[in-house]
């Protein structure tokens, strides 16, 4: 049986590292919205200033809006992110279930590095889900299984 691998099943647990990057990319959305409220150019004004109560008013709904559309998109994070389950893989077909739901279908890589996987899941009833797989999410040992099943098991490349 050398040169094969029976599939991969392992536990998936919260990433700390996961959820940090996740606010860290929403905090620096955030951050890049002020900048353009705050010194952004409005186009198609070349020449004709807008007046300064206009300017600052609609600099300041763009901060709120654009505030509220952040914070609305950091708190319904994606599902695969973070979510701990049990995932199951073997060949092209995968299984992930959680507390409350269950994925079963075919299953892609699409990332793969260092130490990072990410696996997208694709069931025909509940839709497309896609996993973000890390050392911290699986372990020292669920790593390990993870890379010896992507080397041996011939998952198939990147989409």
């Amino acid at each position: 049986m050398q040169g094969q691998s029976q599939g991969f099943r392992d536990e998936l647990g919260a990433d700390p590292w996961l959820v940090g990057a996740w606010w860290t990319l929403g905090g620096l959305a955030w951050l890049s919205l002020g900048a353009v409220a705050a010194w952004g150019e409005w186009p198609g004004l070349a020449g004709g200033a807008l007046p300064a109560w206009l300017d600052r008013v609609g600099r300041l709904l763009i901060l709120l809006a654009g505030s509220w559309w952040v914070w609305r998109h950091l708190a319904t994070r994606p599902v695969g992110l973070m979510v701990p389950g049990r995932l199951s893989w073997s060949g092209a077909r995968g299984r992930f279930e959680t507390k409350r739901a269950t994925w079963r279908g075919e299953m892609r890589l699409v990332w793969r590095s260092a130490v990072l996987v990410g696996v997208r899941l694709r069931d025909p009833v509940r839709g497309t889900i896609t996993l973000w797989l890390t050392p911290h999410r699986l372990g020292e040992a669920g790593w390990w299984r993870l890379q010896r099943f992507l080397v041996l098991g011939g998952a198939s490349g990147v989409d």
